[in-house]
């Protein structure tokens, strides 16, 4: 009996070791989103839509910097206005920032971070058929855009990560309006660490 309970407080040890390695973590995580298309498409307007992503994230640090990507599915919704028409456009997509980060604060139950990275968006459905014929114009989806992101972070009790960032896109994400359609977001995640 002292042997087991010997082996499992070991065991316990360990493990408890490993869950808060310095060098990796991954885990779950959930975000908000907030955005809206900018367009060189001077009758086109468009208003803020909430949305939402959901996936993985995987981070590698070596001291106080550290590399995150992330794999993610993420809806986002933005209202579109052309000469007193609207309609709201959805999209969906598989998300891949690489996010490289600075820990500015590290504390024993709290680490305040920064960080930067590209996103890569591969287009998995929208309703682009129906904004084109409310617009009388052929819309088709970009198969994927480049992006960035930066923003602020912290970690809490080891586990809860929560994170601000705003995502600008680079490339056109919209063809058929004559014009550029760029998504622009403002997002707000959690994420928790099982490892």
């Amino acid at each position: 009996m002292k042997r087991t309970l010997t082996i499992v407080l070991l065991m316990m040890m360990a493990t408890a070791g490993i869950a808060r390695s310095p060098f990796f973590s991954f885990g779950p995580k959930a975000a908000l989103n907030s955005s809206k298309f900018a367009t060189t498409v001077s009758e086109l307007q468009s208003s803020l839509r909430p949305g939402f992503d959901v996936g993985l994230f995987f981070r590698f640090s070596i001291k106080s910097l550290y590399i995150q990507p992330e794999v993610l599915y993420s809806f986002k919704s933005s209202d579109l206005t052309e000469m007193s028409e609207q309609i709201r456009n959805r999209t969906q997509s598989f998300d891949v920032p690489v996010l490289l980060g600075y820990e500015l604060v590290d504390l024993s139950v709290i680490n305040l971070r920064l960080f930067v990275g590209p996103r890569l968006s591969f287009a998995a459905g929208d309703n682009l058929k129906e904004v084109g014929e409310k617009f009388g114009r052929e819309l088709k989806a970009a198969p994927f855009c480049l992006a960035a992101q930066a923003g602020v972070g912290i970690d809490l009790f080891y586990r809860l990560t929560v994170d601000f960032r705003y995502d600008f896109t680079f490339t056109n994400a919209v063809k058929g309006f004559g014009g550029t359609l760029k998504p622009n977001a403002l997002l707000i995640s959690a994420g928790w660490k099982l490892l």
